[in-house]
């Protein structure tokens, strides 16, 4: 495929073959590709070593990938996961790490200076969100949206300077938020946001809060300041006041 050399060939055809989506191929930038389930960097291995320049680790720390490494064959030999490298260890397992002081030739990055975003046919119906836009559905501030991107909670595609991210994702998030509460999936106007009593209160936000977190107000709580109210809650709470002031 054009801008790719023949080790990033062999990534992305493994890719495909795994089953991953949403691939896009980033060229001169770390991580090389980004898809809807994670972030992989792909390093050669010559005599058992590999290379990093020397700013790709500090790029690792903020969009963490997994670090695969081919030889001759097809397949992977070792695939590394970027936290383990932040201490830029000498050796991971059999294969040895050097690092450059200064970035790689300038020769090498125009070689990949080729930007191409591979476009990987996406389930029938799913659309691709913006951080802002998750960040209103998920009722979360938008630094919460691109911090769960940067460490990898949230999968997301980075192309352009920009992050898009799949509504399957998000519904694979919202439902691991939910399985870990252990409750059932909400559905349909069964559950409101703290926001949405605070406008049918005229209360502050905080209020809503303290009420959930004290338990006068019953709520499932999916994550940090996110919360979903049954309407028989709502209903019980109501009762409780003795009716909607």
């Amino acid at each position: 495929m054009q801008g790719m050399n023949i080790t990033e060939q062999k990534a992305y055809d493994w890719l495909v073959k795994q089953g991953y989506t949403g691939i896009s191929f980033s060229g001169r930038r770390t991580p090389d590709f980004v898809t809807v389930q994670g972030s992989f960097e792909v390093k050669r291995s010559r005599n058992s070593t590999i290379s990093f320049g020397a700013t790709q680790i500090e790029q690792l720390s903020v969009l963490p990938a997994t670090v695969l490494v081919f030889d001759d064959n097809a397949e992977p030999i070792a695939a590394i996961p970027s936290a383990d490298m932040q201490s830029k260890p000498n050796v991971w397992q059999n294969i040895r790490i050097t690092y450059h002081k200064a970035d790689l030739p300038s020769g090498y990055m125009q070689r990949r200076a080729t930007v191409n975003t591979v476009s990987v046919a996406a389930p029938v119906g799913e659309g691709y969100l913006t951080p802002r836009a998750v960040a209103e559905q998920l009722h979360v501030g938008l630094k919460r949206v691109y911090h769960w991107l940067r460490v990898g909670r949230l999968a997301g595609i980075f192309s352009h300077g920009n992050w898009f991210i799949s509504e399957l994702a998000v519904h694979e998030f919202e439902t691991g938020m939910i399985r870990t509460a252990r409750v059932e999936p909400i559905v349909s106007r069964d559950y409101y946001t703290p926001t949405e009593l605070k406008e049918r209160y005229g209360l502050n936000l905080e209020t809503i809060y303290r009420w959930l977190k004290s338990g006068r107000l019953r709520g499932i709580k999916l994550g940090p300041r996110i919360w979903r109210i049954p309407e028989s809650a709502i209903r019980d709470f109501e009762a409780a006041r003795g009716g909607k002031q």
